[in-house]
């Protein structure tokens, strides 16, 4: 027989599943039972397979049918090859969390974290033992640049503006900004005037040195706050606060965290301060993967109450 190039446009994929079948039983009979067709229908997919390889295949030997030297050299890479695109098929029919083994990349800044992670990590635990999840921290417009680049999965964080078209989001959920200081605080009662706010020494959380939105407003009263403190993450900021007469002005999300196991107080700050807004933001690309569905429906719940 004569051995030509092969272009796989016009192969009948179907001739790959019966060459398997012929490999693996070395008999016409049996490779017929395990795809579904009659004897007839494998015995003309052989013939097919003979025309298309120039080869043929199988021959008969003492102890019946054997592969010869050129299909048993096909046979590790066509049963890879074959794995490979019916797991590709699979992808399509849904994910069983039960059985994955994905690897997750999530940004979120450290306040946002501390809002959802520990409830995500323990139900990617209780439904996907064999899930793994990688958290990195993105500042503003970075994330958008890591989702387009395929470098990163999912971002979870405040509202950013003038974000590229194919980026998607959804809003989580919406956080008070409120005002922590150590329960026994000498100076502060249960409620904070503009004027006794502004006085006191200020924790500032902010990967920035330039003023924010307090400042504009106390601006407006005419009044100017001292940052004692200028921190980039929310970690040692209650810490700080059992131990000082400071105040700290952040999401409530993170302050009642700390507060269920720190002698903190909260109070009302004495500014119309807007609620942070936090979204969850990905790539349309992933839009209608089946495991980064389920991977952002786990985060909404984990955001929840």
């Amino acid at each position: 027989m004569i051995r030509r190039k092969i272009q796989l446009a016009h192969v009948d994929l179907n001739l790959l599943v019966a060459l398997q079948a012929l490999l693996d039983t070395s008999s016409v009979t049996r490779a017929a039972r395990r795809v579904g067709v009659t004897q007839s229908a494998m015995s003309h997919s052989l013939r097919r397979l003979r025309a298309l390889l120039g080869d043929d295949v199988l021959v008969r030997g003492r102890s019946g049918m054997t592969p010869t030297p050129i299909a048993e050299a096909m046979r590790d890479e066509l049963t890879a090859g074959l794995r490979a695109v019916q797991a590709t098929l699979r992808s399509t029919e849904g994910f069983d969390p039960a059985q994955a083994t994905h690897h997750f990349r999530i940004s979120a800044p450290d306040y946002v974290h501390l809002r959802f992670a520990p409830r995500l990590v323990a139900e990617v635990g209780r439904q996907a033992p064999g899930l793994s999840l990688h958290f990195r921290a993105f500042e503003g417009l970075q994330a958008a640049q890591a989702l387009v680049a395929g470098d990163l999965d999912v971002a979870v964080t405040g509202e950013l503006p003038d974000m590229p078209e194919p980026i998607v989001r959804q809003l989580l959920g919406r956080e008070q900004v409120v005002c922590a200081v150590r329960a026994d605080h000498p100076d502060v009662g249960d409620r904070l005037d503009v004027a006794q706010y502004a006085a006191l020494p200020h924790i500032e959380v902010s990967p920035h040195d330039r003023t924010g939105l307090v400042d504009d407003l106390l601006a407006t009263h005419g009044l100017q706050r001292r940052v004692a403190l200028r921190l980039q993450n929310f970690l040692s900021s209650p810490f700080v606060l059992l131990r000082t007469n400071y105040v700290l002005t952040a999401p409530e999300g993170v302050i009642d965290l700390y507060r269920r196991s720190l002698p903190l107080r909260v109070i009302q700050p004495p500014l119309e301060l807007p609620p942070v807004l936090i979204f969850m933001y990905w790539h349309e690309r992933n839009h209608d993967d089946p495991a980064m569905r389920w991977l952002r429906a786990t985060i909404a719940h984990a955001f929840g109450p």
